[in-house]
């Protein structure tokens, strides 16, 4: 019987050999390199890209005396994704809000094309300020474009996050890594996401990796603000769809939530009808599709 119990042993060893913590960090390695590579054609292929934007936002707060109020605002809008030196910003100019539309306001996308950094830089300024006055909620979001996790695995940040794999699973029906990321708190270079007064504030999330091509095809993004009153963490997921005209995987949609101790912040935006702008450069970018939910 003793016998039979390690022969068993032996088979089992056999049939299932486990990888060493060398071998599962070296094929980490190996993929984490494939997505800094695909980063890297992706944001230099991406270049400046609209896109129809549906954005659902509903907003919870608590009065002192714990009195939950909310409001809801759904916006339609032509979105750019715009490249602004190494980076990418989210702007948009609002269509309609809650179905009706909105006087147009004087700030414009071509107002981005061929000028002057000084100028470049107004004209964002103005686009932010002229959409925000729809936003709901106390929260400021300002690293709310789609791709923003993606910086995550650049080559230069690749040092400053430890990355672990949790598991597979498939997205969209491809076969990916699940691989979580944590900003390490040694870092000495700023971090991705800054307080008001450019206190570090650490991250972390997950990527969702296909492994033989390095293409990503979700991510989960989550930081804290501890420095900020009331203090605030959030929380953005982001799912990629194959773009057949423009040739790569672009945001389908993101869902964020911030919260605080005085209430929370829900929204989802979906995204269709992407163009690329520098080709295609006009404000009205695409007719938002009013059936996206």
């Amino acid at each position: 019987m003793h016998s039979t119990v390690i022969a068993l042993s032996v088979l089992a060893t056999l049939v299932f050999p486990m990888a060493s913590p060398r071998q599962d960090s070296l094929e980490l390695a190996a993929v984490l390199d494939r997505a800094a590579q695909y980063v890297a054609l992706y944001e230099d292929r991406l270049g400046d890209v609209g896109a129809a934007e549906s954005y659902r936002q509903v907003s919870v707060a608590w009065s002192d005396a714990r009195v939950r109020t909310e409001q809801e605002r759904r916006m339609e809008s032509d979105f750019l994704i715009y490249r602004d030196g190494v980076d990418r910003i989210g702007l948009r100019i609002v269509r309609r809000v809650d179905g009706v539309p909105v006087q147009r306001g004087e700030a414009t996308f071509e107002a981005l094309l061929d000028n002057s950094p000084e100028a470049i830089k107004k004209g964002i300024a103005a686009l932010r300020q002229q959409s925000a006055q729809y936003n709901i909620g106390p929260v400021i979001r300002t690293f709310n474009v789609p791709t923003f996790a993606l910086k995550v695995v650049r080559k230069e940040q690749l040092s400053s996050f430890v990355f672990v794999k949790r598991g597979v699973e498939k997205t969209n029906g491809v076969q990916v890594w699940d691989v979580t990321f944590k900003e390490r708190k040694e870092r000495r270079d700023p971090t991705l996401v800054q307080g008001n007064f450019k206190e570090y504030l650490f991250s972390e999330g997950s990527l969702w990796i296909e492994p033989a091509t390095g293409r990503i095809l979700k991510t989960e993004f989550l930081v804290e603000n501890p420095y900020s009153k009331p203090k605030a963490k959030s929380r953005m997921v982001v799912t990629y769809t194959e773009n057949k005209r423009i040739g790569l995987y672009l945001p389908g949609q993101m869902i964020e939530r911030y919260e605080t101790e005085d209430g929370f912040i829900e929204a989802r935006a979906d995204y269709s009808n992407f163009v690329l702008f520098g080709v295609d450069a006009r404000s009205e970018i695409a007719a938002p599709n009013p059936q996206v939910q």
